[in-house]
């Protein structure tokens, strides 16, 4: 099989599973917040961290991930939400509550859209599967892929049924682990270094300068 295809496929699977934890986690954890007894103040203010912190943590990786590279930008976002659930696993304090909210999206911004809780992923998911497909097939491709994180969501909101919350959060912290696990493997195109662009940049700049000046001493002499 074509290496790309595996790719793709790749980033299905860790797409589809992250989404599966992503709806059960949408409908529970503000549940398990109030179940666990936080004030409504307190859980509003959890929700508020995850609605803030997604979309930043988004735009620092995306510019992360055009310096060092998609690959390592990828695996470090995927590790948030099983990072943000073992924290859900282990306390209640709030400030380590707040900590995984700001990892895992929960909130706002950490919806059922764009590959789920920790939707930071998504972005750096789509451009490299831009780099994996022809750009005849692109569009089919894309819809594929949100069609099935959006159904793969869905089917996850019908696992909140389960009402024990360390089940769902280790179900949780498996799938999402699988997510990870399965991107390891997937083959990124390098980075091409800013400062060559930069100098490629500059050198064309001198020479349009140089075109210019040119113009100018021309005209002059003309006159």
């Amino acid at each position: 099989m074509d290496r790309n295809k595996i790719d793709i496929i790749l980033l299905l699977i860790s797409r589809i599973t992250r989404s599966i934890t992503a709806g059960f986690l949408a409908v529970v954890i503000g549940l398990y917040f109030l179940h666990i007894g936080l004030s409504l103040l307190q859980i509003g203010v959890l929700f508020g961290v995850g609605a803030f912190a997604s979309p930043l943590i988004a735009f620092i990786f995306s510019i992360f991930a055009d310096i060092r590279g998609r690959k390592i930008a990828l695996l470090i976002t995927l590790s948030f939400l099983p990072i943000s659930i073992i924290i859900l696993l282990l306390t209640n304090n709030f400030y380590f509550l707040a900590l995984a909210s700001a990892l895992g999206g929960f909130g706002i911004a950490g919806g059922l859209v764009g590959g789920g809780v920790g939707a930071t992923v998504a972005p750096i998911q789509t451009a490299i599967l831009a780099e994996k497909v022809s750009q005849e097939n692109r569009t089919k491709i894309y819809s594929i892929f949100t069609l099935a994180s959006t159904y793969a969501g869905a089917g996850g909101a019908l696992l909140s049924y389960i009402k024990n919350y360390d089940e769902l959060f280790v179900l949780g912290l498996v799938l999402s682990l699988i997510s990870f696990i399965v991107s390891v493997p997937i083959r990124v195109s390098p980075i091409i270094r800013r400062e060559k662009d930069e100098e490629k940049n500059k050198q064309e700049k001198n020479k349009d300068l140089n075109v210019i000046k040119k113009f100018t001493y021309t005209e002059y002499l003309t006159e």
